[in-house]
């Protein structure tokens, strides 16, 4: 056991050196992927703090990576600015700009905005931005996922953490409750401080393990069994988002499988759309049966609170299905109060926020509904309307341009095909919908603008002749 400094430097200094080796076997060009890829494997909580900021191994390989690439790349760095890159740019500076508002310091939170959204996304951006980033990064990628997807099942049966055990002891700013979920297993947080956590992160690591599967589809018979890693990768990270034990990131990694079946076949596509309006009638007619559907197994009885909103004076039932929709009906209205501005990081931060207008101030109350489990809402307070918009079209736009991509796929990423595009088109829009369930942590939100950031730079790619 180290203590979290020292796993730190250890860590990192384990991730520049893989990633300098990689860099002589593959090119100085996927040296950053490699580093980043890594990184993964660093648990989330070793970190170091510099100037107030919190720095973990991931955000430093990502410093030290994109210095590194600038570097070597010469005038690759000054590539094509794309629509993607654009809304990235304007949520930064509308970041800097809101808080700013709110008597934040400006160089503080120029960094703080840089290091929550900028720097992932273009870690993600440069590492991907030439047409072999997906044939040379993807078998690093998709070993990670094999490795953290048997990390978290191992857990989940014995509720031992590897990470905890052998590294350092988890830090304790998220609560985290270790204990058998529905009678079945434990549920496995690996390498980051919560499972939900965990899932999401696995979630934004299928798109390698399909890219790896694709790869292989028209390989000579010589390589054909490489498809098992593929394969093996896949299913692994569906085992290990299971070992969560978190509905939401089951439920988006069953919607990426049937986004992706309905893109490659239309019967599928008609067969979906229709089990999505039977799924959209039963929550309309039998809200509340759905709602139970969701919260335990039938023979399970979920645990659940009596909750009084002192605004309306009503009793409603919460519990953890429940609390999503409490969110926005309580935070909803706020966002909305809050105009385009919104009302600041640091007044909308906090578990309770710590200090928004109209919101109850019953101590009771705010223990309850006091987590904003929605992504979209809680940008919304901190930014205002502006943001939430600004978001909602970083996914919008991500999607669409892996879709677009998917069309000449065989073109420019050979030989990968439209399936890895429409893979990364549907994991996009399933990682929008676990987002609308859980607040936007830097444990996981880092890797959710990592992928962002990876489209755009294979959108990049397909404008660029020469490949580094």
């Amino acid at each position: 056991m180290m203590t979290a400094e020292t796993a730190f430097f250890v860590m990192l200094a384990i991730c520049l050196g893989v990633a300098a080796w990689a860099g002589q076997r593959q090119g100085k060009a996927q040296a950053l992927g490699v580093a980043m890829a890594c990184s993964l494997l660093s648990a989330s909580w070793l970190e170091i703090n510099l100037a107030g900021l919190p720095i973990n191994v991931s955000t430093a390989v990502a410093v030290i990576g994109l210095i590194a690439y600038c570097v070597h790349s010469g005038d690759r760095f000054l590539s094509p600015i794309t629509l993607l890159d654009a809304l990235m740019i304007a949520l930064v500076i509308w970041h800097v700009v809101a808080d700013m508002v709110h008597g934040a310091p400006p160089l503080m939170t120029a960094a703080a905005a840089y290091g929550e959204w900028g720097l992932p996304y273009a870690a993600g951006r440069f590492a991907s931005m030439h047409r072999s980033s997906l044939r040379n990064l993807s078998p690093w990628f998709a070993g990670v996922a094999i490795v953290l997807a048997a990390a978290a099942v191992f857990e989940a049966m014995t509720n031992i953490n590897v990470w905890e055990t052998l590294i350092a002891t988890r830090d304790d700013r998220v609560d985290f409750a270790r204990r058998l979920r529905y009678g079945i297993a434990y549920r496995a947080n690996g390498p980051t401080r919560h499972c939900i956590f965990l899932g999401v992160i696995l979630l934004t690591l299928v798109p390698w393990a399909a890219s790896l599967l694709d790869r292989f589809q028209s390989s000579t018979d010589s390589d054909r069994n490489k498809r098992v890693a593929g394969t093996l990768a896949l299913i692994a990270l569906f085992l290990g988002i299971v070992a969560t034990m978190s509905r939401g990131p089951i439920l988006a990694s069953v919607v990426v499988a049937v986004i992706v079946a309905s893109m490659a076949n239309r019967i599928v596509r008609y067969v979906a759309l229709a089990g999505l309006c039977v799924v959209v009638a039963a929550a309309v007619i039998a809200p509340e049966r759905v709602m139970q559907g969701l919260e335990s197994r039938p023979d399970q009885p979920v645990e659940s609170r009596i909750v009084v909103l002192d605004e309306s004076e009503e009793a409603v039932i919460q519990s953890s299905a429940r609390n999503r929709w409490l969110v926005m009906k309580i935070y909803g209205p706020l966002v909305i109060k809050g105009g385009l501005m919104g009302y600041g990081t640091e007044d909308s931060s906090g578990f309770p926020p710590r200090n928004l207008p109209g919101l109850t101030s019953d101590p009771a109350v705010l223990r309850q509904i006091g987590i904003v489990d929605n992504t979209f809402i809680g940008i919304g307070l901190r930014f205002g309307l502006v943001g939430v918009v600004l978001l909602v079209l970083l996914f919008v736009v991500a999607a669409a341009t892996a879709q677009r991509i998917s069309g000449d796929a065989s073109t420019y990423f050979f030989p990968n095909s439209a399936l890895t595009f429409w893979t990364i088109a549907a994991v996009v829009i399933g990682l929008a919908l676990q987002l609308c369930t859980v607040y936007f942590d830097r444990d996981h939100g880092f890797w959710v603008l990592f992928l962002l950031g990876v489209v755009s730079g294979l959108s990049v790619a397909t404008k660029t002749l020469d490949d580094v």
